[in-house]
């Protein structure tokens, strides 16, 4: 690693603190020597360069990130699916938002509504609102799961759905998921 650790740099940032410290506390008062002030402003500008490269460069290996493939991203997500529709309450997403007592846990139902259509104009094959918690007098849900037809055209066209909620310029690339997930929290 080339650069820093936060935490190796603090008893650095902590020197330049006291040495500041003691340079704005010279014999005479700033304010009446040009001089010092100068002098002063000077060595606080040294002390806050030394501070920030002492830092050094982000590298690449210091960024902590999951990339995942088209691969990976679908089989998490087809995990995702399974468990929650083995392990969580969930119900058929048809007319489900219609019941007065059922709502999203954030979103806008009608958006969301719209959503569930345009899933099954596409040609989802089922489409349920899962992990259903019940909270005070109202059902609330925080995601949807979708299972993908078999059919090519109507897979390409849930993809591009997916990637327009999502706000995705591209559709992810069809590798054979089972399931999309959209969620609102």
């Amino acid at each position: 690693m080339t650069g820093l650790t936060f935490s190796s740099i603090l008893p650095v940032m902590a020197l330049p603190r006291i040495r500041i410290i003691g340079i704005l506390k010279p014999e005479s008062s700033p304010a009446e020597d040009p001089a010092v002030r100068v002098s002063v402003f000077i060595r606080f500008l040294l002390a806050t360069c030394v501070i920030v490269s002492a830092c050094g460069p982000v590298e690449p290996e210091d960024v902590e990130a999951e990339y995942y493939t088209p691969e990976e991203f679908a089989s998490e997500v087809d995990t995702w699916a399974l468990d929650v529709l083995k392990n969580s309450r969930c119900e058929s997403a048809r007319g489900w938002l219609a019941k007065p007592e059922n709502i999203l846990f954030e979103g806008d139902a009608v958006a969301v509504q719209r959503l569930v259509d345009d899933l099954y104009t596409a040609g989802a094959v089922k489409l349920w609102f899962t992990g259903i918690e019940k909270i005070g007098n109202a059902n609330v849900s925080p995601a949807i799961a979708a299972e993908m037809p078999d059919d090519p055209n109507s897979r390409r066209q849930l993809l591009s759905r997916e990637a327009a909620y999502w706000g995705h310029e591209e559709a992810n690339i069809d590798v054979g998921q089972r399931y999309l997930g959209f969620s609102f929290d």
